[in-house]
């Protein structure tokens, strides 16, 4: 924040009746630049209006061993992970396993998260996700 830069959900749109606690997570807006860039992450690659507001380009990393137990790998933005539990998005790919059907899982886990978000209110964050049968 000490970038130049303000923390906030997304405003209700004007004439608009909703509950602000349905806006998603808090995102990241540039003080002068209104509406921009809007971003509930805080890490970036590439984004110089997000570099301005204070986001990073270091990636935050996890490394670790895969077993013979080890399936399937998803990864997903938030949009996914803000309303699905890990538990939720590995059943949505089961049914894919036998098959390896990567493209169908990634899509049954996409509207899975899209539908979570309707029952949140009009608001449907970003649900991108890509999934890797091992």
């Amino acid at each position: 924040l000490a970038a130049g830069a303000r923390l906030q959900k997304m405003p209700v749109p004007p004439g608009q009746q909703m509950d602000p606690a349905n806006m998603g997570p808090p995102r990241l807006w540039h003080r002068q630049r209104g509406q921009a860039p809007g971003l509930a992450m805080s890490r970036c690659l590439g984004d110089a209006l997000g570099k301005a507001c204070g986001l990073s380009p270091q990636a935050s990393m996890l490394d670790m061993d895969l077993t013979e137990e080890d399936v399937v790998l998803v990864l997903g933005s938030d949009g996914i992970f803000d309303v699905l539990s890990d538990a939720e998005v590995i059943h949505c790919c089961r049914q894919f396993i036998e098959t390896r059907a990567a493209a169908q899982a990634a899509e049954a886990v996409m509207q899975s998260a899209r539908r979570q978000w309707q029952l949140r209110g009009p608001y449907i964050d970003d649900c991108t996700c890509v999934v890797l049968f091992l």
